[in-house]
């Protein structure tokens, strides 16, 4: 029903919509009521002729959005992009309407800016309060909701009574009234963009940043926020629908008689698509929006191995000038006369002595084995005075190779007379007491003229601190901080790696949930929260055996893949695991239990994949909640 437009109408939406942004638009429309009565009604409807000869003849329908909320909505190759524009796919099917989508520009849009640009409606608008109660203003019934949660770094301790200043990246006059309503001590900043928020709270200069949560769980995915989580905010979801750009004295936009029209066609729309089709949407756009690491991305992760490796080049281009210098300098001995031979052999043993580097030199002719001193100040061992037969195990006992890296020692030997080649490789030595040094061991044979190797000079660095460190960072970037369990990320490739060389058939595909796991935290605190997370960790551990894969995927949710298990054994496992899962923690006389609920996905056919096993696995988890929690459900593939 169209009704006309007053002075004070026009008044409230000019007041009402000089604030735009895609998650609090304030230019949101409704007509009559008719709104507010249209939520929740989930029977479909079909279109009225009229709205079907409208269908027919209005045309294209432009729409304008923000293109900064990934997987929300983004744009992509100049496109809209995102769950919402599934959605909207969706909308256009069963409808007949044909959407034409126009990216607005990052930060505050005034609504003259709309109407110059003569759009018709504006996408990811927000259905709250202050828009739902102006007359004059059409809102359409809500295509999407999620959960609202505050980012913040993992060392924040977050505590509802306490006064932050919270980042709030829309511009949005009616988000920001309805989030000064709930925290009114808080001081709300607003930031163009995600990123400046995100940067903002990375750098301290705000406590908190208010995100739509799938917004946020693509963002925090990005290494340099790898330090940072989330905080669910309860009742507070993020409650998307379209607003119509009302023409307002002929400015631009679209009449109040096809906005009644436009919104009632994307009601009855949405009555049309099933809550399944909706949440086959929303599941199918956050996995295949994942976010994709950059090499700017590898540079950041991998940083300090890069600057060690940057070290190591500069240190191995040093030795080689050291050592080119050091032959070079034999040599020269060598071709002096026999008879000052002695009083080189002394000038070279004192050069080395006084060198703070640990330099040898191994003589196969009978002469004396020179050595420094710091080799047995180092690992309480000497090189031997005179070696008669030297060989690969020969020098292996001399250096006091460890076991275990002798064979790498072998190898790198391998044509070093014939190469005249510098040879080097990082092998553990040996000290007296048993303790094992990573070093860096060069070494490079003399040759006399008749091409006869004489004897092998050679240089021992230690790099035992430098090898542990890369060690452990190789370590936690394979494993999750907190439980030692594999991580999401070296869960998938190591799973796709073993189904693509021996394919899934006859293995299970486990995904578990702890129940309550959220009244931990609330009831008992964090600190006891984080125990139950490491205490569900040792289990599984202990249930499963070492040669299946255990992960933790975040938050209280674990993923499991087992390797060649017969169908029964997998119903006896998840059997057993459902009551070794069930335990009571209590803390200061509260007592909260604590269950699992179990998906699996059991494989037979040999052209299942890893996203077929993880999704099947996910929806028997989410199934087996929904009929009571504690216990288990197995989906045979």
């Amino acid at each position: 029903m169209q009704r006309p437009l007053n002075k004070r109408l026009i008044g409230l939406v000019i007041m009402l919509i000089m604030v735009i942004n895609v998650f609090g638009f304030s230019v949101s429309s409704k007509a009559d009521g008719e709104v507010q009565s249209r939520l929740g009604n989930e029977e479909p409807q079909e279109y009225t002729d009229e709205e079907k000869a409208f269908i027919e003849s209005y045309g294209t329908v432009r729409i304008a959005y923000s293109a900064d909320f990934r997987p929300v909505a983004y744009e992509e190759d100049g496109e809209l992009s995102g769950i919402s524009r599934e959605i909207f796919n969706e909308i256009e099917r069963v409808s007949g309407l044909d959407f034409e989508y126009i990216p607005l520009p990052e930060g505050t849009i005034k609504y003259d800016y709309l109407q110059e640009k003569d759009y018709d409606l504006i996408a990811g608008v927000e259905y709250n309060e202050e828009n739902l109660n102006v007359d004059g203003l059409y809102l359409s019934t809500p295509y999407l909701t999620s959960k609202r949660v505050l980012v913040c770094s993992e060392d924040f301790v977050y505590d509802a009574d306490t006064s932050y200043s919270m980042a709030i990246p829309t511009g949005s006059v009616t988000l920001k009234k309805v989030v000064q309503e709930e925290y009114p001590d808080y001081e709300l900043v607003d930031y163009d963009t995600v990123a400046e928020g995100l940067q903002a709270v990375h750098k301290e200069k705000q406590d908190l940043l208010l995100l739509n949560q799938y917004v946020a769980e693509y963002w925090l995915a990005k290494p340099i926020y790898h330090g940072m989580t989330v905080i669910p905010v309860e009742g507070m979801e993020d409650i998307l629908c379209f607003s119509a750009v009302i023409d307002i004295d002929g400015d631009g936009g679209i009449a109040v008689s096809d906005a009644e029209m436009i919104i009632n066609i994307i009601n009855k729309s949405l009555t049309m698509i099933s809550d399944d089709d909706m949440e086959g949407i929303i599941i199918k756009s956050t996995m295949d929006e994942h976010y994709d690491y950059s090499w700017l991305d590898f540079i950041y992760m991998f940083r300090y191995t890069i600057v060690i490796v940057a070290v190591l080049v500069i240190a191995l281009l040093i030795t080689f000038l050291v050592m080119g210098n050091l032959k070079k300098k034999h040599l020269e001995i060598r071709a002096r006369e026999e008879k000052i031979s002695s009083i080189q052999q002394k000038k070279y043993k004192m050069i080395i002595d006084n060198s703070s580097e640990l330099i040898y030199e191994i003589s196969l002719d009978g002469e004396t084995c020179i050595a420094s001193e710091g080799i047995k100040e180092k690992f309480g061992w000497e090189i031997p005075k005179v070696v008669d037969i030297l060989s690969i195990n020969s020098l292996c006992e001399i250096l006091h190779v460890h076991p275990d890296d002798q064979e790498q020692f072998y190898s790198s030997t391998e044509g070093l007379v014939a190469n005249k080649e510098v040879k080097e490789v990082i092998i553990r030595l040996g000290r007296v007491d048993g303790v094992y040094l990573w070093c860096n061991v060069i070494y490079m044979p003399v040759l006399d003229d008749d091409k006869n190797m004489v004897s092998i000079v050679g240089k021992i660095l230690d790099v035992d601190a430098t090898m542990k460190e890369k060690k452990l960072l190789e370590l936690q970037s394979r494993t999750d901080g907190l439980t030692g369990l594999l991580n999401k990320t070296t869960f998938e490739e190591e799973t796709r790696a073993y189904i693509e060389d021996n394919t899934a058939v006859s293995s299970a595909f486990i995904f578990i949930d702890m129940d309550f796991f959220k009244s931990v935290n609330d009831m008992l605190g964090h600190v006891m929260g984080d125990q139950v997370i490491k205490d569900t960790a040792i289990k599984l551990q202990v249930i499963f055996a070492n040669c299946d894969l255990v992960s933790r995927f975040g938050g209280d949710e674990y993923c499991i893949f087992v390797k060649d298990i017969p169908s029964e054994t997998l119903a006896d496992k998840l059997n057993f695991a459902i009551d070794k899962l069930s335990d009571i923690y209590t803390n200061n006389g509260v007592r909260v239990k604590l269950t699992a609920s179990i998906g699996a996905a059991y494989c037979s056919s040999p052209s299942v994949g890893y996203d077929q096993l993880l999704k099947t696995a996910d929806e028997a988890v989410y199934r087996a909640k929904n009929n009571g929690r504690n216990q288990y459900i197995i989906t045979y593939l």
